[in-house]
């Protein structure tokens, strides 16, 4: 019969071995802490501009991010000591304006209606239509890798 310490020593060797195959694919292990998300040194906050990534020293290394997506792919890449593609920052930038935008758009959309005023309801449905699909463009790349990341963790189990 294998005793506690003998089972949590092959957990932790099973798991270690499991965490640096994930890590030859590109995908670091999230950790969900009191504080946030961790990806080996990097952290993972909510403010109340968005969210931020901090390195072990709980420096700031990005922040103002719209999206927790773009985060955990930002920490990912940084800790897999990769750079981070600017078009990822310009994509959650574009992506965040848009967003809000569109939900500017259909509140306004539905007071025109409201107050069925015809030209109001035309430009406000094209305002709409337009944010939603910038929205869509820029969010795309982003949701794309960041699913690559969590299809990648859930292939390992």
């Amino acid at each position: 019969m294998i005793n506690e310490q003998e089972l949590i020593g092959k957990l932790s060797t099973a798991s270690k071995f499991v965490k640096e195959q994930l890590k030859k694919k590109g995908v670091i292990v999230p950790v969900k802490t009191k504080d946030g998300i961790c990806l080996d040194d990097y952290l993972i906050t909510k403010t109340d501009s968005g969210f931020q990534v901090l390195n072990k020293n709980r420096d700031t290394v990005y922040k103002n991010l719209y999206f927790v997506q773009t985060a955990v792919i930002i920490a990912n890449t940084l800790a897999l000591k990769k750079s981070i593609r600017f078009s990822l920052l310009e994509d959650d930038a574009k992506a965040g304006a848009n967003e809000f935008d569109l939900t500017l758009y259909k509140h306004r959309l539905k007071a025109a209606i409201k107050k069925q005023d015809e030209f109001k309801i035309g430009h406000y449905q094209t305002r709409v239509t337009e944010s939603d699909l910038y929205y869509k463009k820029h969010f795309s790349p982003i949701n794309s890798a960041y699913f690559t990341l969590v299809n990648a963790i859930k292939a390992s189990r």
